[in-house]
């Protein structure tokens, strides 16, 4: 049996791919379960249908989290929202969600708004594409699944093996080539195929180059940046992968049965057509058996709280990585909760007031300077935001 942990990831995961029905019963067992586990209700809010179970769902969320502002604004809304016929409504952040093109109007808690821009926190509507103040694109595309399979794992190990492989065999033919021409030691001809030269006689070089030309080098060093490339490929998941490493597979398959058969009566070409053979296999299963993973949705960004932002801690440090991306809407959502669930704190103020800045809030911003004042008057942190805040006041009002 799994552990909760397990179903609220396999919950999760099922909430992401589209699943509702399958998500919805892994989640109510963790709740049944534990009633504790604040992300298990913040994903089953997602895949309830009736508005008293919506509810439900959010009034345990705020008995877990008193400080998220966002689910306070939705709870108030079901509960002010009359009663109509039930019908499913399903919340779906792809494009073609029901979403109304008109301006959605400020929330007591301008940040609760879901609309605003995680950029700039310009107020958007939920079908435009690009902000219209800083113009960054608000719809991403992002994979159907969140986790890498055993099979993509897999495939990183086989494409890994196939680089040390080509890397020895690289190796072993620029040993072995030459000396069967009466050159031992061929490592100091390596600067030749660079365009470098050598300090050998120039008889030498020729036969060198006889014996391992410079085609044959770089075709090696080719295949070895191309087996990288599809490692990153699988390891990324980039988009439409799965099409470049199925054919690839094909490609794999297909030169070593040519190979074979051509070579027949060649062994050293046959033993290399196998273990080609045998890495062209486990490509295609691979590539099979990862199909779905590469396949990626359109997705409207919002201004919402991480999933796994439960504490101060975690939204402190979800605040960051969004800074780091440029995205100071979502960390000021998020260095908000921080602050609300220590406002003691003197990085979460500065963190915040900086945040505010990055936005052209110089107003909010000196309100949390002067917050964090309070807490420690004498910080040199505390003094240089202040003439950084100064600066800014001066280019906005003159």
């Amino acid at each position: 049996m799994p552990d909760l942990q397990t179903k609220l990831e396999q919950g999760i995961a099922a909430v992401q791919s589209g699943r509702k029905a399958e998500a919805r019963q892994l989640l109510i067992e963790v709740v049944k379960a534990d009633k504790k586990q604040l992300a298990a209700w913040q994903w089953l809010k997602e895949v309830v249908d009736r508005p008293e179970d919506k509810i439900v769902c959010l009034e345990r969320i705020l008995t877990l989290d008193p400080a998220n502002g966002a689910a306070k604004q939705e709870l108030s809304r079901l509960q002010a929202k009359p009663k109509q016929p039930s019908r499913p409504k399903y919340l779906d952040e792809d494009l073609d969600a029901e979403a109304d093109d008109t301006p959605i109007a400020a929330a007591p808690d301008e940040f609760a708004n879901e609309w605003l821009c995680p950029y700039c926190t310009a107020l958007t509507k939920p079908k435009q594409t690009r902000c219209p103040k800083c113009l960054r694109r608000l719809v991403v595309a992002k994979p159907v699944s969140d986790r890498s399979s055993t099979w993509l794992w897999r495939g990183i190990f086989v494409q890994l093996a196939l680089v040390i492989f080509l890397l020895l065999l690289g190796v072993g033919l620029f040993t072995l080539f030459p000396r069967w021409r009466g050159i031992t030691d061929p490592w100091p001809f390596l600067p030749l195929y660079f365009g470098l030269p050598v300090d050998r006689s120039a008889e030498a070089v020729r036969t060198m180059l006889r014996a391992f030309p410079r085609g044959l080098f770089w075709n090696i060093i080719g295949l070895i940046g191309y087996s990288l490339g599809l490692l990153a490929v699988l390891y990324w998941r980039v988009r439409f992968g799965n099409f470049l490493y199925l054919l690839n597979a094909l490609a794999t398959l297909g030169l070593a049965f040519w190979s074979a058969y051509v070579y027949f009566n060649y062994l050293p070409i046959m033993l290399f057509s196998m273990v080609g053979f045998l890495f062209g296999l486990a490509q295609f299963a691979v590539a099979i058996s990862t199909w779905n993973e590469f396949n990626y949705k359109a997705t409207r960004l919002r201004l919402r709280a991480d999933s796994d932002a439960t504490n101060h801690t975690s939204c402190y440090l979800s605040g960051r990585r969004y800074g780091e991306r440029g995205m100071w809407g979502a960390a000021i959502l998020h260095f908000r909760r921080a602050v609300a669930g220590d406002p003691a704190n003197l990085a979460y103020r500065l963190a915040l007031s900086v945040a505010y800045l990055k936005v052209a809030r110089p107003d909010q911003a000196q309100k949390e300077l002067m917050e964090a004042k309070k807490i420690a008057p004498r910080s040199t942190d505390v003094q240089h935001l202040e003439q950084k805040l100064a600066n800014s006041l001066n280019h906005y009002f003159g």
